[in-house]
């Protein structure tokens, strides 16, 4: 008979964390968020998906529907779903996490000079709580 594999710290320290606090606590959707982007930076995107979701689904459980948290794992699955080509799958994403990010912009972000949108350059945008280019690549991708 085969023996059962043996799980890996990471996902022991899961599972133990899932006993202590339950399977919805939000200190759970930070382990699965780590966990995911382990495994995304190895290349194994197929597991990765499912952490991330549910990691999503326990903040959207947890928080308020704009809260900057949400926005991060929009993003992230938002990137996997870009690093499999799958960009029909992530623009949404994106969007979303725009909507969340974009009313903690700095104000000088949204000065319109009358030529263009913003006169700073989108990997300069100055952001108070997520100083991240991918929120700027997200809004590039809203506006074409």
């Amino acid at each position: 008979m085969a023996a059962t594999p043996k799980p890996s710290r990471s996902t022991s320290a899961r599972l133990i964390d899932e006993n202590s606090f339950g399977p919805h606590h939000p200190e759970i959707a930070t382990n699965l968020i780590n966990l995911a982007l382990m495994y995304k930076a190895q290349g194994r995107y197929a597991e990765a998906e499912p952490l991330y979701k549910r990691c999503l689904a326990i903040r959207e459980r947890a928080l308020d529907s704009q809260h900057l948290l949400i926005a991060i794992v929009l993003d992230h699955l938002a990137e996997l779903y870009r690093a499999q080509g799958r960009r029909a799958a992530a623009e949404p994403l994106y969007k979303r996490c725009l909507a969340i990010v974009q009313p903690t912009l700095h104000p000088e972000y949204h000065r319109f000079d009358g030529r263009r949108r913003s006169t700073l350059s989108p990997r300069h945008i100055p952001c108070r709580a997520d100083r991240s280019s991918r929120a700027a690549r997200a809004f590039q991708l809203t506006r074409r």
